[in-house]
C-alpha cells in the first residue's frame, strides 16, 4: 500500500448525541466487523434519521487492540430511543480531522491521525474518534475522520 497524502486540521468540535448499535472487534477484524456491522444496523437507520445529518462510525477504545465500534445517528429531537438500539456521547473538543474521498485509504489515516495528527498535538486515547459519512455516502465518496487531540506538554 502506498503513503498517501492527507490534509490535516485542527478542529473545534461540539459534543454529539447519537443513537446506534455496537459491536466489538479488534485492529485485525475491524475491516471486515465494521461493515458487516453497517449491513446490521442499515435496515434501523429509517426509524433516527432527523433529515439529512448523516451517519456516525464511533471507536471507543477498550484496551490496546480492542474497540467498541458504533454505527449510529442523530436522534430526531424528542424522540424515544427504538428499542434494541442504545444512545452514545461523544464529547466536544479539539480534534485533529482529514477528509478522505474513499474508504479504501481509512487504516493509513488513522494510522496517521493517532501517531502525528499535528506538530506539537499527540492523539488522545481516553476519548472517542469518528467518522462522518456525510447524507450523500453510498459506501465509497468523502467521508471526514476525527481524532480527539491534545497538546503535548
Amino acid at each position: 500500500m502506498s503513503a498517501i497524502e492527507l490534509k490535516v486540521e485542527l478542529e473545534e468540535r461540539p459534543p454529539l448525541t447519537l443513537v446506534g448499535i455496537k459491536t466489538r472487534t479488534n485492529m485485525e477484524s475491524a475491516l471486515t466487523d465494521c461493515p458487516r456491522h453497517w449491513e446490521e444496523f442499515m435496515p434501523r437507520m429509517s426509524e433516527l434519521a432527523a433529515g439529512p445529518a448523516g451517519s456516525y462510525g464511533v471507536s471507543f477504545m477498550v484496551n490496546e487492540t480492542e474497540f467498541d465500534y458504533w454505527a449510529a445517528l442523530p436522534l430526531k429531537p424528542g424522540a424515544p430511543v427504538p428499542p434494541g438500539l442504545a444512545g452514545l456521547d461523544v464529547p466536544g473538543g479539539l480534534y485533529a480531522s482529514c477528509r478522505l474521498l474513499s474508504l479504501e485509504n481509512m487504516s493509513q489515516a488513522y494510522e496517521r491521525l493517532y501517531s502525528q495528527p499535528l506538530p506539537g498535538y499527540e492523539a488522545r486515547l481516553d476519548a472517542p474518534c469518528y467518522e462522518f459519512y456525510p447524507p450523500d455516502f453510498q459506501g465509497s465518496g468523502p467521508l471526514t475522520i476525527y481524532v480527539p487531540v491534545h497538546r503535548k506538554d
